[in-house]
């Protein structure tokens, strides 16, 4: 697990909703400033909206299991339902979990996502 800090600003928009029909919804991102550009893949992240901050799961890239459009930012935010379209997000990278990978099935993706969220919880535990 590599750390690759990086600093993602821009508005939330409407994404493809695929993660949510998987149980990991995102919020899609518009960057309008990067800072320290690191490769696609997964990475624990914190993302402040309107104020308050959250954790989460990043994913930047293309998706491979279901390709679909361009390259996305998208961050699954832990235990948060608000509707945040339209408002600016501030993400910053923790730590890379991975890079992107073709699962065999939606199902293979699911349980690989799962993994995911608890390493990811792991790691922003001891960063409040």
């Amino acid at each position: 697990m590599n750390e690759h800090h990086q600093i993602i600003e821009g508005i939330v928009v409407q994404g493809k909703q695929l993660g949510r029909t998987i149980g990991f919804p995102t919020a899609n991102i518009r960057p309008e400033s990067w800072e320290g550009h690191g490769p696609n893949g997964v990475y624990a992240a914190w993302c402040s909206v309107d104020g308050a901050r959250h954790p989460g799961m990043l994913n930047i890239g293309l998706h491979p299991t279901v390709p679909e459009g361009a390259p996305t930012v998208e961050i699954n935010l832990f235990d948060f339902h608000d509707d945040i379209y339209g408002m600016r997000a501030v993400v910053e990278t923790v730590a890379y979990l991975r890079g992107e990978v073709r699962f065999g099935s939606v199902e293979e993706l699911r349980s690989q996502l799962k993994r995911d969220r608890r390493l990811s919880m792991e790691i922003l535990k001891g960063e409040d």
